[in-house]
């Protein structure tokens, strides 16, 4: 399949996806009265941002094709990890990646009334939950670590700085024009502020985050960090798995072959990747 072909059937299909969103703008809107639509409640979300490292610096030193071309494909890329990982895409903010994920105490078997029974089984069934969902967006930031050194920016290698928070969350649709779903609380300043103060490279995760996934996943203390808004928070760095090594060496090589070839990924990098997202999955 040439790369012709896979521009033509990446613009019908997104042509069909466009068509599709025009003729049923409601499609796009969760299925309940509209009146509902305002604000609700979660009890637990997970919340990821991933943002390019030097993104715009380097922005400015190619033209906008190139620019725009390089966003895309990687974005695509984390859309279809995105998909397959089950993970809510809520949007993106310039070169910045925003997903979550949503456990709440009414879905599967979990309602308040066990809650209020003191339930230790139904609590550590909640528990067990969150540390499932929790470790889906966790592999997401993996995925966005692993899949960035395919693709550089004027001769420039690019990296991912991702942070993570959880906690309660309100989500709604707002505007009159361009309707946007959206979220908001404190968890999602704090995944907010852990990736802004990360380190390129790692995946920078709250105490609570820590807590849930430590007995899955390896995380190095960073010790106490001031956060803006939130004074001094332990926090943790997480790198991809040592067991991606393999992966990320068949996915883009030495530093200097990519620095030689420095293009967007083709079909065999493509293939490759989808190797790459199954092993951080399985």
């Amino acid at each position: 399949i040439n790369a012709e072909y896979m521009q033509l059937f990446k613009y019908r299909t997104r042509s069909a996806h466009v068509s599709s969103l025009l003729n049923n703008p409601m499609s796009v809107l969760p299925q309940m009265p509209f009146e509902k639509l305002c604000a609700r409640s979660h009890d637990f979300a997970v919340i990821l941002f991933a943002d390019i490292v030097g993104y715009t610096t380097h922005a400015v030193r190619v033209s906008a094709e190139d620019l725009v071309s390089t966003l895309d494909a990687i974005v695509c890329s984390i859309d279809h990890a995105c998909s397959v990982l089950g993970v809510e895409k809520i949007k993106t903010i310039g070169d910045c990646y925003m997903a979550m994920h949503i456990v709440d105490l009414d879905s599967s078997v979990i309602t308040t009334d066990h809650l209020t029974a003191n339930s230790a089984g139904v609590c550590e069934k909640f528990y067990r939950l969150k540390q499932a969902e929790a470790s889906k967006v966790l592999r997401l930031a993996d995925f966005t670590h692993l899949i960035i050194g395919n693709f550089c920016l004027a001769d420039q290698l690019l990296q991912m700085r991702v942070g993570m928070a959880v906690g309660p969350v309100v989500t709604g649709i707002i505007g009159l024009t361009k309707l946007a779903y959206d979220i908001w609380g404190d968890a999602v300043n704090v995944a907010s502020r852990m990736e802004s103060s990360g380190v390129p490279g790692y995946t920078q995760v709250t105490q609570e985050v820590f807590q849930i996934l430590n007995e899955e996943f390896q995380f190095e203390p960073r010790g106490s960090q001031v956060v803006k808004g939130k004074g001094t928070l332990l926090t943790y760095l997480h790198l991809p798995a040592s067991k991606s090594d393999d992966i990320l060496s068949r996915v883009i090589g030495s530093d200097e072959r990519r620095r030689a070839s420095c293009q967007p990924s083709n079909m065999s990098t493509q293939y490759h990747l989808e190797q790459c997202l199954s092993d951080i999955i399985n």
